[in-house]
């Protein structure tokens, strides 16, 4: 299929959406924790789905567009370079304004050590100066694995097919793991599973696109509402996930429209 006549309109609407939910997401724990205004107990949940959505956004966007490239000379470098600009100068403004803010006014926040400024420069896994950015060390890590890919499919799609398979194990409690590791998170796997979505849509079509898209809107509810009432223990992050990629699949499905 050629991707590069399809503008995507729906999946770049997605995309803000997704942003605009993570943002939402972030003010209300900060409304929350500050103020302790919680509405309908959000700031008490511990996801919202939002992050989840952005990853599945993150990796369908990432794959669809640049699969065509894969295993093509110099295209890797150039990716990751790309990649790198996009982020890493907002970022880095960001970041240090926060710094001279905690600097300047010492007692609006805790002091920062070298270690945290260090990691936070380079968006290493760890608690950012910048809390709201921690799903940034995910997706710079996904940036990578991704260059690499580009370089040398040959070698690292069996390495990212076998690591995909085991992070699906360990959320399914199939394999036990009780640890906190960043390379074992599912939120790895969410951005993975979203390069599949886009390796499905580019491969395969799917007919009820609509009711792939309510399906996963009514799911993201269901799910809401069983976290204001706590109707009954779910894994919600796989809920998200799952009910993320339903609607990835059916946006990407209108666009071929």
């Amino acid at each position: 299929m050629d991707t590069s006549r399809r503008k995507l309109s729906y999946v770049q609407i997605s995309r803000a959406i997704a942003i605009v939910f993570v943002l939402l997401g972030h003010v209300n724990i900060l409304f929350y924790n500050e103020f302790k205004y919680n509405w309908f107990h959000m700031g008490e949940w511990k996801r919202t789905g939002g992050v989840d959505f952005f990853f599945i956004v993150t990796g369908f966007m990432i794959y669809y567009i640049y699969q065509k490239y894969v295993g093509v000379s110099g295209k890797a470098a150039q990716f990751f370079v790309k990649r790198l600009i996009r982020i890493y100068p907002l970022y880095w403004i960001f970041t240090i304004l926060t710094i001279a803010a905690s600097i300047i006014f010492p007692g609006i926040d805790e002091p920062v050590t070298w270690e945290l400024i260090i990691k936070s420069i380079l968006i290493l896994p760890s608690e950012p100066i910048l809390a709201s950015t921690w799903s940034l060390s995910f997706v710079v890590f996904f940036y990578i694995l991704f260059s690499l890919y580009m370089y040398k499919p040959k070698l690292f799609t069996p390495v990212i097919l076998c690591w995909t398979i085991v992070l699906a194990l360990i959320e399914l409690k199939i394999i036990p793991y009780q640890g906190d590791s960043f390379l074992l998170s599912f939120s790895n796997l969410e951005i993975l599973l979203g390069c599949l979505v886009a390796y499905l849509t580019l491969h395969f079509n799917f007919r009820y696109s609509s009711f792939l898209i309510l399906g996963g809107i009514l799911g993201y509810m269901a799910v809401w509402i069983n976290n204001i009432y706590r109707l009954n223990e779910l894994q919600t992050p796989v809920c998200y996930c799952l009910f993320s990629m339903m609607i990835m699949l059916g946006i990407s499905e209108k666009d071929k429209k």
